[in-house]
């Protein structure tokens, strides 16, 4: 036999043996000894044909694991009480909803001063305590706007506002 039939032989049947012990071994150990030895591209060229080609199924879920369509969840109202110098802002959403995360955006004169947050309560209320005297230094003329906000605008949708300040009238 010719030197090169014999290495060609020889050669194939290395190649051979090499994809049997391939499909004896593991995907997973055969990944782990690969990965550990060479790169990415190396151990790609080495893996059988099947097991480089993406593979894409198709899963169906149980009922019970499916998302559940979200309510529209929106402001029901939008108001407060008004202290001395503190202020009481409130929003309820409805659907009522407990644990929705709402933030309460404070302007002056139409400039953002805070942010505050709350969580909606048993009754999908959200509500704070502020005092704009001392707290952002307001003077009581100018424009005060609490607006309420969903904070997630997965949770729900819209705003409500609330304005004092110029004309209207805070307790003294």
């Amino acid at each position: 036999m010719s030197e090169a039939k014999l290495e060609s032989t020889e050669t194939s049947g290395i190649e051979a043996a090499a994809q049997e012990s391939l499909r004896r071994m593991g995907r997973r150990s055969l990944l782990k000894s690969l990965a550990t030895v060479g790169g990415v591209a190396a151990t790609a060229s080495l893996l059988p044909s099947e097991w480089v080609r993406p593979v894409l199924d198709l899963a169906v879920l149980p009922a019970h694991a499916q998302l559940s369509q979200q309510d529209n969840v929106t402001f029901l109202n939008c108001e407060g009480d008004v202290g001395q110098t503190t202020f009481y802002p409130t929003c309820t959403v409805t659907p009522i909803r407990v644990g929705i995360s709402m933030t309460l955006t404070i302007l002056i004169n139409g400039s953002e001063v805070d942010s505050l947050a709350a969580l909606t309560d048993a009754g999908g209320q959200a509500s704070l305590i502020i005092d704009p005297y001392a707290s952002y230094s307001w003077n009581g003329f100018d424009p005060l706007i609490l607006r309420w906000s969903f904070t997630n605008p997965l949770n729900g949708f819209g705003s409500c506002e609330e304005e004092f300040g110029g004309d209207e009238e805070i307790p003294e």
